[in-house]
């Protein structure tokens, strides 16, 4: 599920996870990470009030297995979910208490997972400032997992702190970098949406021959069949974009 989740396979997960909703004494452990899926999948797929029941679900059974056992990467999925949720003041404090508690862990994972979520946290209240430091900080824990496909992630979620400030250079480096990380990943969505935020970055410096060409390099017919609904837009949007453009060079060489 977490696999599938960070790849983007929406339609997939929200088939399994709608199978195990359903089931009866299932593992708590197990239980948790199916609430949590079926309501972020929910949220994409059907609507916001059955997200919001999962996500309350998700919530209390992980606040109950914490009275009994406090584990910090059980309760990063708090603030995951908080986040979710809209709590954002509830998550970000969740968030520092963890960071207090555990100055001095030296675990890449729960460090990457806990900068990428205070990430999530600073992007939805629009601190974007400390958005960019927080997503450094991870990236620089991302590099010690040796795991291609989450640092191709945490590449892009820098790129796109960048973006959101401007630093248009700065960003494109880091696309490009998650570009070709997910390819040795097999990561096909953060190839296309690398790609198209590449493009963006470009059309907004106005390098409309370097963005038309990169946009070439992505086919709409290679998608996968899951791929988000919301990275057919952007595609679209561009496509309608460039092809004004293109129209223009079509007219001047004429």
């Amino acid at each position: 599920m977490e696999a599938w989740f960070n790849l983007q396979h929406e339609e997939k997960l929200f088939k399994e996870v709608s199978y195990w909703v359903k089931q009866d004494n299932l593992p708590i452990n197990f239980l948790v990470y199916v609430y949590i899926y079926h309501a972020k999948m929910s949220k994409v797929l059907v609507d916001k009030t059955t997200s919001e029941l999962y996500l309350n679900k998700a919530l209390t059974l992980l606040s109950s297995i914490n009275k009994t056992i406090s584990r910090p990467m059980r309760l990063i999925e708090i603030a995951n979910l908080q986040t979710a949720n809209g709590q954002l003041t509830n998550a970000r404090e969740t968030l520092l208490t963890l960071e207090r508690k555990f100055s001095k862990s030296g675990s890449p994972r729960f460090n990457s997972e806990l900068y990428t979520n205070f990430g999530h946290v600073a992007y939805q209240l629009k601190q974007y400032k400390q958005h960019v430091d927080y997503r450094i900080k991870a990236l620089e824990w991302s590099k010690l997992l040796e795991n291609k496909q989450q640092l191709g992630i945490a590449h892009y979620n820098l790129a796109r702190a960048l973006h959101l400030i401007s630093s248009y250079q700065e960003a494109k480096k880091h696309y490009l970098r998650a570009y070709d990380l997910a390819i040795q990943a097999h990561d096909t969505i953060i190839q296309i949406t690398s790609q198209l935020r590449i493009v963006e970055v470009l059309l907004l410096q106005g390098s409309n021959d370097e963005a038309y060409d990169h946009f070439l390099k992505v086919t709409r017919e290679n998608f996968p069949l899951d791929t988000p609904k919301v990275v057919l837009k952007q595609y679209d949007r561009l496509q309608n974009e460039l092809s004004t453009y293109q129209d223009k060079l079509d007219n001047q060489n004429n």
